[in-house]
């Protein structure tokens, strides 16, 4: 069942379902968090959240050119998960986004790249 009252402030709304718990790990009436998978998306765009920047014009990101300047590109964005973020207009399929020092930024500046950190259990993305 479905609460038709959505919370103005997280945009989240209340479900009451009734399924399997076989380990008993759950009390009846108990509350709890979840998410609902609705769709996958495949061969999409995706960037981590933290390149996407809101300015006066909308959403965009910095792009580090062949020469290893930052160029803003302009971007629409579709739904985010985690820490990431997919991008339906804008960047292209293997261009390099800013992550991190977007404030010390202007057209053309020159960029230092750094390797992302290794963490263990990290997955690549494609």
């Amino acid at each position: 069942m479905v609460d038709n009252v959505i919370d103005q402030t997280t945009f989240q709304f209340r479900l009451r379902a009734t399924f399997a718990n076989v380990d008993e790990r759950l009390w009846p009436g108990e509350f709890v968090n979840a998410r609902l998978l609705l769709e996958t998306r495949r061969n999409v765009i995706v960037v981590p959240s933290t390149a996407v920047q809101r300015g006066p014009q909308g959403l965009f990101t910095w792009v580090v050119g062949e020469n290893n300047t930052a160029t803003v590109h302009p971007i629409k964005v579709g739904p985010n998960t985690g820490d990431l973020t997919i991008i339906t207009s804008g960047v292209s399929e293997g261009d390099r986004v800013v992550t991190d020092g977007q404030f010390k930024l202007e057209p053309n500046a020159p960029v230092t790249l750094t390797p992302p950190p290794a963490t263990a259990g990290s997955v690549g993305i494609k």
